[in-house]
């Protein structure tokens, strides 16, 4: 399978990856739900091993990452599940979270567009 390309979830946001070198990965992220929804590309960073995925999203300027874990399956779809970690609760960046609820865990269905 070739790694390298654009990755759309159900959701609409893409993961692209631009190169890899041995089983290291960067690219970029573009959201379509949330917070960082706003059209802007956020740098990921990663691991492929053989069938399996492990990449991160900074999202920088709103104070958060998501971390994903996944596995190519053989329909060529990635299954993964993330976990993100913010730490303001508000838009504005006035209420931090605690740790009770600064996480968010679901997964997504990417698969390979370009």
């Amino acid at each position: 399978m070739e790694w390298i390309g654009v990755w759309e979830n159900q959701n609409g946001s893409q993961l692209t990856i631009n190169c890899i070198d041995a089983t290291q990965f960067e690219g970029s992220f573009e959201s379509k739900k949330g917070r960082a929804a706003e059209d802007q590309k956020y740098p990921v960073q990663g691991t492929i091993n053989d069938e399996l995925i492990g990449f991160v999203v900074d999202f920088g300027t709103i104070h958060s990452l998501v971390n994903f874990s996944g596995r190519l399956t053989e329909d060529g779809a990635i299954h993964t599940l993330w976990v993100l970690a913010r730490e303001f609760a508000d838009d504005a960046k006035t209420k931090k979270t605690q740790a009770w609820n600064c996480f968010t865990v679901n997964s997504d269905v990417f698969r390979k567009i370009a």
